[in-house]
């Protein structure tokens, strides 16, 4: 009996430990890098109707989203005027989609919205259709994003039509729909993306017509605003700044910049906690850039100027000398360094950046620009080259009020400085490897394999990370046909046999050769590492391993 009791107390045991470890299994998070949650793909549902669709959105967060270092695979059930009650009827095609995730995987993220005049028609009817999509994707996919999609207010000339009367201003529509999305949201426990508030946004500024702003029905978004609805969920799910978006998805730099600023504005006035920072790094060295608002600010004010990158720049409180901090988040590196800011005729301020404590230049505005106003004309940009800058090194900036000039500041852009990198043979760590003078080698010198051996030499790459075309000066003598491998880490990268037909057996210019392996990616401090072997009378030499970056 006690042998009895004991087994059934282990199998107990046994079978609890086997549903925590499944239960973890389940829950297990996603590879995280430094920044932000970047898992290698993920999976968006969106389930609505033409506001999701037209122009295409789905598309247009899968662009932005991959140029920032995601993968994603989507699906829609979007059928022209669906309502969210239509939606969550049993059987139904979106019930379905959630139920049964992405090709054997669940849904990440599951973006929905109603019909336009859903919040209007029945909120109670939307507001029980969309917990029900929310308890299938809380039931089928454990873990998965909820977020509601608030749709487009109409058109000023076609409110009224439209609406069939329940709304003749856009500005009053907006305010319903946002405020019922954010209810709905707010008792469900969810996000939602205020697009409506971006298109209010749109409306309200006056810089763009009606025309771009909606589709000629006055309902649906046009490509540019549907790219700054774009923007919205790609920063909910990325957690990125739009602003540091670089895919403009057909867009003109200054329209896309417009819409990126409107997104990020909306979303932190939306008050639902979402946190918004830089692209998570990488290991490739990439062009960076610091909107001087987005930095720690002493003695600086933000202000709205059209001529700033996105609509926004900083200037210096009457009186004071202003300080902007950040840490740079690129990888370590030579980097030209470009900072944007005004020069005025009614001042002279000056200006000085530092990194890490290290003053690194220092100006005064002070041209002749004739123009007292802070616009296209007398926005400068000051260049400061070949700067050695380390990943977490502080930014910081200052300038001074002076006169009436306010010491304005736009934007700081490090444009990376990516060069060859050289390899003579002979620096490398040998292993059955001779040096030999020799003229026709680039520096007169190279190795050559020991008699009956293989040789193998190596050295750490000290350049930047990032993808390089690879070229090996090495000889190929008539005497032989030794063989050449090329790694980089533990990874073989080219392997040949130096057998052409020379038509000499000496060690000349006539006689060396090059071996190129194109389009490289190389991490930092990899191991370059190659070998070659005696053969017949050939020794196997190498002068040189050269690294260009690939543009």
């Amino acid at each position: 009996m006690k042998k009895s009791k004991f087994t059934h107390k282990r199998k107990l045991q046994l079978i609890l430990s086997f549903c925590l470890i499944f239960i973890s299994c389940l829950t297990l998070p996603v590879k995280e890098t430094e920044g932000a949650v970047t898992p290698a793909t993920i999976r968006i549902l969106y389930v609505g109707n033409s506001m999701i669709y037209f122009c295409d959105m789905p598309a247009k967060i899968q662009s932005i989203l991959q140029s920032v270092g995601y993968t994603v695979e989507y699906q829609q059930v979007t059928p022209g005027g669906y309502y969210l009650s239509q939606h969550a009827q049993p059987g139904s095609a979106a019930r379905l989609a959630i139920q049964n995730g992405c090709n054997g995987y669940k849904w990440d993220y599951i973006i929905v919205n109603g019909n336009t005049m859903e919040p209007a028609d029945n909120y109670n009817a939307m507001l029980a259709a969309t917990k029900t999509l929310k308890t299938d994707t809380d039931t089928y996919n454990l873990g998965a994003k909820f977020i509601l999609h608030s749709t487009n207010p109409y058109s000023p000339s076609k409110i009224s039509l439209n609406s069939n009367g329940v709304y003749t201003d856009t500005n009053v529509m907006a305010k319903d729909i946002s405020d019922k999305y954010a209810s709905i949201s707010a008792t469900l426990g969810v996000k939602y993306g205020p697009n409506t508030k971006g298109i209010q946004k749109f409306y309200s500024d006056g810089v763009k017509a009606e025309g771009d702003i909606w589709n000629a029905d006055g309902k649906h978004h046009t490509e540019f605003s549907h790219y700054m609805a774009a923007c919205i969920y790609s920063a909910m799910i990325s957690s990125v700044d739009p602003t540091y978006f670089t895919q403009n998805c057909s867009l003109s730099q200054s329209d896309a910049d417009y819409a990126k600023n409107v997104a990020k504005v909306v979303i932190n006035n939306s008050n639902q906690g979402i946190v918004l920072g830089e692209v998570p790094s990488t290991n490739s060295l990439n062009s960076v850039k610091i909107e001087a608002e987005n930095m720690t600010l002493t003695n600086y004010t933000i202000e709205s100027n059209s001529s700033a990158t996105n609509g926004s720049l900083i200037k210096v409180n009457k009186s004071t000398i202003g300080t902007a901090t950040k840490v740079f988040i690129g990888v370590s590196g030579k980097y030209d360094v470009k900072v944007t800011y005004w020069d005025e005729s009614d001042g002279a301020s000056s200006y000085n950046l530092y990194f890490a404590d290290n003053l690194k230049s220092s100006w005064v505005a002070n041209e002749a620009s004739g123009s007292s106003s802070c616009d296209s004309s007398t926005r400068r940009t000051k260049t400061i080259s070949n700067v050695d800058i380390n990943k977490s090194d502080l930014v910081k900036i200052t300038s001074n009020y002076n006169g009436d000039e306010y010491g304005r500041i736009d934007i700081i852009e490090f444009i990376p400085k990516v060069i060859s990198i050289k390899i003579e043979a002979e620096t490398m760590t040998l292993t059955n490897y001779t040096v030999e003078s020799n003229s026709s080698a680039t520096n007169g010198s190279l190795i050559k394999v020991n008699q009956n051996t293989t040789g193998t030499a190596a050295k750490a790459f000290t350049g930047v990370p990032g993808k390089y075309d690879v070229k090996v000066t090495y000889w190929d003598e008539s005497d032989g046909a030794s063989s050449y491998n090329l790694y980089l880490g533990d990874n073989l990268k080219s392997s040949w046999v130096a057998n052409e037909v020379s038509g000499s057996i000496y060690c000349d210019s006539s006689t060396r050769r090059t071996k190129t392996i194109s389009n490289v990616d190389i991490n930092q401090s990899n191991l370059v590492k190659i070998t070659s072997n005696y053969n017949g009378d050939e020794y196997g030499r190498i002068d040189v391993i050269e690294f260009t970056p690939v543009q």
